[in-house]
């Protein structure tokens, strides 16, 4: 049995009191109840400059006690702080066994607010998060959690010049905040800024892992900005990690699992001695579940399949034709009369 923790996340304690007190609190845990039995070692985590917890991104190989001990600790030292986050997962052979996300709690107004912020926000009342989280960050102006979910909001409301302040913000606090990158690499996808997106993409993919949704949108909008760029085998490449990747009905990137066969195939099409490649993408596509919300019709699909058949020499391609020429698209009908 092979058992892994990953843990990412920081954490601010805001003053020297509260830093001191949350150090002496790990270290009497530490020696008390853990011993040696954790995973992290305090001089590599705590941070007396900046008074606050960083880990980053850390992943090892581990015990289920060892993992348990960690984030009970962690747990225990978040209740001294003002902001920030951790999250923490077990995995086993690369399939999550738990998982633990990890934030201030506390009687401390700023913290309160934040969490109302928090509420509001899942409620869909955006105006009304928009004030709290401005209310929390009155009280405590370097909450990077609270500029990054803020600017969500604001890219909600599509104010996207609001939205990308408090990204920065929030980056400017934290860095590895990978919510604000992808953040970002929205707006500048927007904006035509393909290769600012794909900087932003790829520092949001370094700060999650395989198991969050995120990691996997932004490689599929990563992919889509080098296809613009016309740099086909990055394209394939990150349409490719997407497409072999297995998603749930209730993962939010489900949705994208046809679109991204598609763009997959056609970024194929476009490289030397890949034209079977596109075709078991196209293939591969028709075979997933009809989505209405995709935006994709089988006339499209059976359009681009009959293309790819013909690149390769592979009967069928005026039947895919003839269907999409039938849903009415007048370029396999061109095709059709070009190709009798």
């Amino acid at each position: 049995m092979s058992l892994k923790a990953v843990i990412t996340g920081h954490l601010d304690f805001g003053l020297e009191r509260s830093y001191e007190q949350a150090l002496k609190m790990y270290r009497r845990r530490v020696e008390t109840y853990y011993k040696d039995d954790i995973l992290l070692e305090e001089e590599l985590i705590f941070r007396e400059d900046e008074l606050s917890l960083v880990i980053g991104k850390f992943n090892t190989n581990c015990s289920k006690r060892f993992w348990r001990n960690t984030y009970l600790l962690l747990d225990y030292v978040s209740q001294f702080a003002i902001s920030g986050y951790l999250h923490i997962w077990l995995l086993e052979e690369g399939i999550i066994k738990k998982e633990v996300f990890i934030e201030p709690r506390g009687d401390r107004s700023t913290v309160i607010l934040y969490h109302e912020g928090n509420n509001l926000m899942k409620e869909g009342k955006i105006e009304d998060a928009i004030v709290a989280f401005t209310k929390s960050l009155e009280k405590y102006p370097k909450n990077s959690s609270a500029y990054e979910k803020r600017g969500m909001m604001y890219q909600e409301l599509n104010d996207l010049e609001n939205a990308r302040s408090d990204f920065e913000s929030s980056l400017s606090l934290y860095d590895g905040n990978a919510r604000a990158n992808f953040g970002l690499g929205k707006i500048a996808l927007n904006d035509d800024r393909y290769q600012d997106a794909i900087n932003y993409f790829e520092q949001s993919i370094k700060g999650s892992i395989p198991h969050q949704p995120i990691y996997w949108t932004c490689r599929y909008m990563k992919g889509d900005a080098h296809a613009i760029l016309g740099e086909w085998g990055k394209a394939a490449q990150e349409y490719k990690f997407f497409c072999y990747r297995n998603f749930t009905e209730d993962n939010p990137n489900f949705k994208y699992q046809r679109l991204a066969h598609l763009k997959w195939g056609k970024a194929l099409m476009k490289l030397e001695d890949k034209g079977q490649d596109a075709l078991k993408a196209f293939d591969d596509m028709l075979k997933i579940k009809s989505m209405d919300h995709d935006g994709l019709t089988v006339g499209e699909m059976r359009l681009w399949r009959g293309k790819a058949r013909f690149q390769v020499g592979k009967k069928g391609f005026k039947e895919d034709w003839k269907e999409a020429a039938k849903a009415g698209y007048d370029e396999a009908s061109t095709l059709l009369a070009t190709y009798k």
